[in-house]
C-alpha cells in the first residue's frame, strides 16, 4: 500500500522568491506560482495603499494628513506600524523561500549562497524601516521636548554680565522691584484700567493670538535673556485674516492682571522696559507671578501684553539667536526682499569678539543664517521700528520658502528637529499643531496688516528719563487696545477696493524724497502693500528720488498707466491727499512712482 505524497512546489530559486517578496508581499508566491497564498499575502498591503492613496489625493483629507504629520501620539502609531510592516514581510519573505527550497535540496554551495543572499535581503528590509523610523522617533522627541516649555531657557544667570540691562542688578532678588534695576517705578499717579475683555478663544470662534519671542541669549558668553523681538500674531480663522503687532522693546507702563502679587508691587502698571517681563517674572521676583516654574517667564509675558492690548494670548514660541541662524542654514538660507539698504558699523559679532561694519544693500537677497540674522537683528544705524518691520519680513519670507521636498531633502529635517529641539520652546499642545498647521497654510500672509506699537501714537518717548535718565517709550494703553481690536474691521467696499486694485496690477514704487532714512518710506510702501497696493521701494539709488528737498508728495503716473489703473490712482491721490500728475518715460520700471517728502504724513492700514 503506497502512503500519499503532498503536492509539491515546482523547484525554483528560494533566493529569487524572498527577493519578490521583498518588493512586495505575495509576489515571491506568484513566482511559484502558489496564487492563493499569493493573493493571502498581497491583501492587507494591497487594501492599505489604496486607503493611503485615497486619503493624500483627495483635497480634503490631504492637509489633515500633513497636520497629523506633527502630532507625537499619531507618529508614534508610525513606528508602530513600521514595525508590523517589518514583521508581516520578513514572516511573508521567508514563507516564499521555504516553499521554495525542500530540506537537503541543492548543493552544499548553492545552499549556502542562499542563505547568504536571503540574510541580505532580510537585513536591507530592517535597515530601510529603521531608516523611516528613525526621523519620525527623532520628529516625535523634539515635538514633545518644543512643547514641554522650559523652567529657564539659560540655565546660568549673573544679571551684571555684559551691562545687558540699562544699569546693572547689584542686588539680591527681593520681593519687590529692585531699586538698582535698570528703571525704578515710581508712585503710581493714576488708578490702572480695568481688565478688558478678551473675548473668546480661538477654539470658540474668537481670535488665534500667538506671541513670538526673539531673546538675545543665543552669543557666546551672554547669559541675560532680554526679550528684544516681540511679536503678536494675530489671527482670525473665519477671514483667515492676520496681523502682526510688534511691542517696542523699550515700552513701559504696561498694565498687570489684577489677580497676580506684581499688580501690588508695582502699582498695577509695569514700569520697567517690556523687555525685562521675563527676567521679573522667572528670576528675581517669581513669587510675584502665577502659576508653576515652568514656563513663568512666558506667561507673564503671555499675561502682560495681552492685558495691555486686550487680547487673549494663546501660546507662546520662543526662539534665541543661535537658533535662528542654525534653522536658516538648516533651510538652505532664505530669499529676502531688502526693501533699503542696512548700515550697522556697530554690531556686535556673535563670538563677542567686537564689532563688525555691517552693509546689506537693498534688492532680492539671498542670505545664510549669519547674514539673516544680522538682518534682523541690526539697529545702531536705524531704529528699533524699523528692525521690527524687517524682522516681519525674515519671517514671512521663510514660510513664504518652506515647502515639503524642502524639508524631505537628505538631513535637512533631521537637522531641523534637532535645532529645534534643544533652541525653541512653546506652549503649544501637541494635539493642537495639527490644525495649526492647516491653519496657517491656509493663511495668505502677504495681504498681513502690520501694527507697529511706536510712537508717537501708541507712546510717548522719554529721555532721558528719570531717575537714571534712560531712553523708554510710555505707553498709551487705549489706543494700543482700540487699534487692536479694530485691527481686522475693514467695510466691504475696502475690501472691493483692494480687490480691484490688485486686479489692476499698478506696480508702485515709492521713493525717498528727504535727508531722512527710509524708515517711514519703507512704512508707507509696506501699509500701502497690505491695503491691495503692489508697492515696493526699489533698489535702485538706494530708494532715494531725484533729489532730498521735497517737502510735499509726488505722485507722478507713467506711459499712461492712468487709463488701466484708475481705481489704484483714485485711491492714492485721496491717502495722499494730492493730485496726480504724468509723463512719458520709457525707461520707467513702475506704472506709478510716489515720492515722499519731508511733510508727507504716515498713513495707516
Amino acid at each position: 500500500m503506497h502512503s500519499q505524497r503532498p503536492p509539491t512546489v515546482p523547484r525554483k530559486s528560494g533566493f529569487a522568491a524572498a527577493f519578490f517578496s521583498f518588493l512586495f508581499p505575495g509576489l515571491g508566491h506568484a513566482y511559484l506560482g502558489l496564487w492563493s497564498r499569493a493573493l493571502a499575502w498581497a491583501a492587507s498591503p494591497i487594501l492599505g495603499v489604496a486607503l493611503i492613496a485615497g486619503l493624500v489625493v483627495n483635497p480634503a483629507t490631504a492637509d489633515t494628513l500633513k497636520g497629523w504629520a506633527f502630532e507625537p501620539t499619531v507618529l508614534l502609531a508610525i513606528v508602530g506600524f513600521l514595525v508590523i510592516d517589518l514583521l508581516y514581510r520578513l514572516f511573508c519573505l521567508l514563507d516564499a523561500y521555504r516553499l521554495a527550497r525542500s530540506p537537503g535540496q541543492g548543493a552544499s554551495g548553492a545552499a549556502l549562497a542562499s542563505i547568504g543572499g536571503l540574510l541580505a535581503v532580510m537585513m536591507v528590509l530592517v535597515a530601510s524601516h529603521v531608516a523611516i523610523a528613525r526621523p519620525v522617533l527623532l520628529a516625535h522627541d523634539s515635538l514633545v521636548d518644543i512643547t514641554r516649555g522650559t523652567e529657564d531657557p539659560v540655565e546660568s544667570f549673573d544679571p551684571t554680565v555684559d551691562g545687558s540691562f540699562a544699569a546693572p542688578f547689584t542686588q539680591a532678588p527681593s520681593p519687590t522691584p529692585d531699586p538698582s534695576a535698570s528703571y525704578v517705578p515710581p508712585e503710581p499717579t493714576a488708578t490702572p484700567e480695568p481688565t478688558p475683555t478678551q473675548g473668546p478663544s480661538w477654539t470658540e470662534g474668537g481670535r488665534l493670538n500667538i506671541l513670538l519671542i526673539g531673546a538675545d541669549a543665543g552669543r557666546a558668553g551672554y547669559t541675560n535673556y532680554l526679550t528684544d523681538t516681540m511679536i503678536i500674531v494675530t489671527i482670525d480663522p473665519r477671514t483667515k485674516q492676520t496681523a502682526f503687532i510688534t511691542m517696542p522693546r523699550d515700552t513701559t507702563g504696561l498694565p498687570i492682571p489684577r489677580d497676580w502679587g506684581a499688580y501690588q508691587a508695582w502699582g498695577g502698571l509695569f514700569r520697567s522696559k517690556a523687555n525685562e517681563v521675563y527676567t521679573y517674572a522667572a528670576r528675581l521676583t517669581p513669587d510675584q507671578y502665577p502659576g508653576p516654574a515652568k514656563n513663568k517667564g512666558f506667561n507673564a509675558m503671555k499675561g502682560i501684553l495681552g492685558e495691555t492690548l486686550g487680547l487673549k494670548i494663546d501660546y507662546f514660541v520662543a526662539v534665541d539667536l543661535h537658533s535662528f541662524r542654525a534653522i536658516i542654514n538648516d533651510l538652505g538660507g532664505v530669499i529676502v526682499d531688502v526693501q533699503n539698504p542696512v548700515y550697522d558699523v556697530h554690531y556686535a559679532a556673535d563670538d563677542s569678539s567686537g564689532h563688525l561694519k555691517l552693509f546689506i544693500p537693498p534688492g532680492i537677497q539671498y542670505m545664510e543664517g549669519q547674514e539673516a540674522l544680522a538682518y534682523a537683528r541690526a539697529r545702531h544705524e536705524t531704529s528699533d521700528f524699523d528692525r521690527s518691520t524687517r524682522q516681519q519680513r525674515v519671517i514671512t519670507s521663510v514660510r513664504d520658502q518652506l515647502d515639503l521636498p524642502s524639508l524631505l531633502a537628505p538631513g535637512v529635517l533631521q537637522d531641523i528637529l534637532k535645532t529645534f529641539r534643544s533652541s525653541i520652546k512653546t506652549d503649544i499642545p501637541p494635539d493642537r499643531i495639527p490644525a495649526l498647521i492647516q491653519l496657517v497654510q491656509e493663511l495668505d500672509l502677504d495681504t498681513r496688516i502690520s501694527l507697529a506699537l511706536d510712537p508717537p501714537d501708541y507712546s510717548t518717548t522719554c529721555y532721558p528719563c528719570p531717575p537714571n535718565g534712560l531712553y523708554v517709550l510710555k505707553a498709551n494703553v487705549a489706543k494700543m487696545r482700540k487699534d487692536v481690536a479694530n485691527i481686522f474691521r475693514k467695510d466691504r467696499a475696502d475690501v472691493e477696493r483692494a480687490t480691484e486694485m490688485k486686479g489692476e496690477g499698478a506696480l508702485v514704487h515709492v521713493l525717498n524724497g528727504t535727508r531722512n532714512s527710509n524708515v517711514k518710506t519703507t512704512k508707507i510702501s509696506d501699509v500701502l502693500d497690505s491695503l491691495g497696493v503692489n508697492a515696493i521701494l526699489p533698489p535702485i539709488n538706494g530708494g532715494a528720488a531725484v533729489s532730498n528737498d521735497f517737502t510735499a508728495t509726488v505722485i507722478t503716473v507713467y506711459n499712461g498707466a492712468g487709463e488701466a489703473m484708475p481705481t489704484t490712482i483714485a485711491f492714492l491721490e485721496q491717502t495722499f491727499g494730492v493730485t496726480s500728475v504724468t509723463a512719458e518715460d520709457p525707461a520707467q520700471e513702475a506704472d506709478i512712482v510716489i515720492v515722499v517728502g519731508s511733510k508727507t504724513a504716515q498713513i495707516k492700514g
